[in-house]
């Protein structure tokens, strides 16, 4: 028999997923497998030895059953798929107590909203994801208006602890108030009667050049921005070979890429947005349809200060596109 210390429910699957051995009946080495327990399959094996390596990690196992995607076609609240799994440890016969595992960066604890942005722009017909890690206890969204202090309540679940997701529809906030000038809202966040966020939303007037992007946050949701289209670009690569004839064009490749603006705001936005650059899933979101994007832009520049700035994305299909090649 070999023991562990476990780590803590909602480690990052990325930097918590380490199993400590603190004792074992022998030296000899064990087989451990790593069993994802929502869907009762095995991720991988590994033999580990008392004394010599007491330190298992299965990072490596935990990010093939990882695969956070936007929310679409569905309202209200939900339990996002893909963004969590349950695992246990079996050697022999014996199976440890399940832990939970995230893709965030750092292990989830306590009512937090899973988001650096809290000015966010949005337009008519388009939804967006508030990501929550709460405690079990009922969770209340509601929407202000203006300078109201009140908000109206817009949704009420009763959670029984972990990941939740609510998509925020803006025709369901609209519906809540008479003013049909609105450019604004504020949507409020508590858990158990406490208060836990509070979010900015900028409306942007609907237009074909609204372009609305998601991407993987740090802490293992999804955030979405509305940006405007600047227009396309055609990047060719053309690879050349030098030989007796001179120069010869051997393979070439063009890609559409679009050039996006998020338009003038704080410098303090501008670097939680920065996040779309490092992040390793973009996708673009239009109604239903979510397409995977790469983000072909390095860096971003930001004004010192609070000054306004805007930031410029130019962003890909990830799709290859088929060329001829002779």
């Amino acid at each position: 028999m070999i023991e562990f210390q476990l780590p803590d429910n909602y480690s990052s699957a990325f930097t918590g997923a380490l199993y400590k051995v603190t004792s074992a009946e022998s030296t000899a080495p064990y087989v451990v497998e790593v069993v994802n327990s929502d869907v009762g399959e095995t991720l991988g094996i590994r033999r580990v030895q008392y004394t010599n390596n007491n330190t298992l990690n299965i990072g490596r196992y935990l990010s093939r059953a990882l695969s956070p995607r936007p929310i679409v076609g569905k309202s209200g609240f939900t339990v996002p798929e893909g963004r969590d799994v349950g695992v246990r440890l079996m050697v022999g016969d014996t199976l440890t107590d399940e832990r939970r595992f995230t893709s965030s960066l750092t292990s989830l604890s306590g009512n937090r909203l899973l988001s650096a942005l809290t000015e966010r722009t949005i337009s008519a017909g388009q939804t967006d994801e508030i990501a929550l890690f709460a405690e079990a206890g009922s969770v209340e969204i509601g929407v202000a208006f203006g300078g109201e202090v009140e908000a109206k309540r817009l949704a009420l679940y009763s959670h029984s602890g972990g990941l939740l997701c609510y998509t925020l529809e803006v025709e369901k906030v609209l519906a809540l108030t008479d003013n049909s000038s609105l450019r604004d809202f504020r949507v409020l966040v508590s858990v158990g009667g406490e208060h836990v966020a509070s979010i900015h939303y900028l409306l942007r007037q609907p237009s074909a050049h609204n372009v609305r992007l998601a991407w993987l946050n740090p802490y293992g949701a999804i955030d979405h921005y509305t940006f405007h289209s600047l227009g396309q670009l055609l990047r060719t690569n053309k690879e050349r070979i030098v030989g007796a004839d001179g120069v010869r064009v051997v393979r070439s490749e063009g890609r559409w890429e679009e050039v996006l603006s998020s338009g003038y705001l704080p410098g303090a936005v501008a670097r939680v947005l920065a996040s779309l650059l490092t992040s390793p899933k973009v996708w673009r979101i239009d109604g239903d349809e979510v397409v995977a994007l790469d983000v072909t832009d390095e860096s971003m520049t930001i004004s010192d200060g609070e000054s306004l700035t805007a930031i410029r994305v130019v962003v890909r299909d990830a799709a290859p596109q088929l060329t001829q090649q002779f």
